[in-house]
């Protein structure tokens, strides 16, 4: 449900940026939505590594797996919001 909300933020984000540059002034939210991505991969990190702690039985590999792929997006992510911010 996080991604979702996120993710009809960022289409919203996108759909109006797209229709022209005499939008911009509409998008000043431009770096809240950043972190809010910023915000969805710590939530999403939490949530499987205490799926980990509380021994569930679906973590695994595949968890492991999502866990490293947000660890990068994480740092892409905290990486623009330095730079851009």
């Amino acid at each position: 449900m996080v991604n979702i909300a996120v993710h009809c933020v960022m289409y919203t984000y996108y759909g109006l940026s797209s229709l022209g540059p005499h939008m911009a002034k509409y998008l000043w939210w431009k770096k809240h939505l950043t972190a809010l991505q910023i915000g969805q991969f710590v939530f999403d990190m939490a949530y499987i590594f205490i799926e980990f702690l509380t021994g569930c039985e679906k973590a695994g590999a595949g968890e492991i797996f999502v866990l490293v792929f947000i660890s990068f997006l994480l740092i892409l992510f905290l990486s623009l919001y330095k730079k851009r911010y």
